[in-house]
């Protein structure tokens, strides 16, 4: 499966104090949709927590404060799904 660049080019993850943090990512060329994974530790193994995303952010509610999350976008379309963006991380406070 090929894209035409990452999903998670020019990304943005800003941790907020409300107890959620905001992603958001460049499309892919060819992206259908998008999974986003997280983990607790840094290099994963990552859990989907939103599969099926149609836009280009996303918004982690399900967040420890305190905790510091590490975060991985791919795009997916009929052929498949891409790699693991590079990893962004965010500790919301």
């Amino acid at each position: 499966m090929r894209f035409n660049g990452t999903a998670w080019q020019q990304r943005r993850v800003r941790p907020s104090i409300h107890r959620k943090v905001t992603l958001a990512w460049t499309a892919a060329t060819g992206a259908e949709t998008y999974r986003v994974k997280r983990s607790t530790i840094s290099g994963g193994s990552y859990t989907v927590i939103a599969s099926a995303v149609t836009g280009t952010n996303y918004v982690d509610s399900g967040v420890t404060p305190g905790v510091t999350y590490y975060y991985v976008v791919s795009a997916v379309n009929t052929a498949g799904e891409s790699p693991n963006s590079n990893q962004a991380g965010a500790r919301p406070k």
